[in-house]
């Protein structure tokens, strides 16, 4: 392989990788679990202490019933911008970290109706023979605005 063929495999790895994490965005967002799980290696290390959930590893269906815990509320509307990526690849293993603001709305919610959180997550994903997959997760939190206890 030239280097050139090289750097353009590398081109589609990163492109590959970033759409990882905007397909979990787009699951997020509509509450796409089975999209959510389709991204994940059967067992994910995932870091939420910035939540108070230690680090530890689990089966994926675990980790995606802590968001749909998260957003159990029928009437909640949220929308996840997610931006600034970096992404190192080496082999079938890729490490991705990026920033995103999470919005959270719910109409008429008495203790308050929003809920804004920015952050940044750190991904390693692998390549299986056909996708990356989201090996390990962890998040971290930079700044929260509003009524935290929404998704709680």
């Amino acid at each position: 392989m030239t280097a050139t063929e090289q750097q353009f495999n590398e081109l589609i790895s990163k492109q590959a990788i970033q759409e990882v994490a905007l397909r979990f965005a787009q699951a997020l967002d509509t509450k796409d679990w089975e999209l959510a799980s389709s991204l994940f290696t059967e067992e994910v290390k995932a870091d939420f202490s910035a939540y108070g959930i230690p680090a530890q590893t689990m089966k994926k269906e675990a980790l995606i019933g802590l968001y749909q815990y998260s957003f159990r509320n029928e009437k909640l509307i949220t929308g996840h911008l997610y931006t600034n990526f970096l992404i190192d690849i080496d082999g079938k293993t890729a490490f991705c970290t990026f920033n995103f603001i999470g919005n959270h709305h719910v109409p008429g919610l008495e203790t308050g109706d929003e809920f804004y959180l920015y952050g940044q997550y750190h991904d390693q994903l692998e390549f299986d023979d056909q996708r990356w997959k989201i090996k390990e997760r962890a998040l971290v939190i930079f700044y929260t605005k509003g009524n935290a206890a929404m998704l709680s």
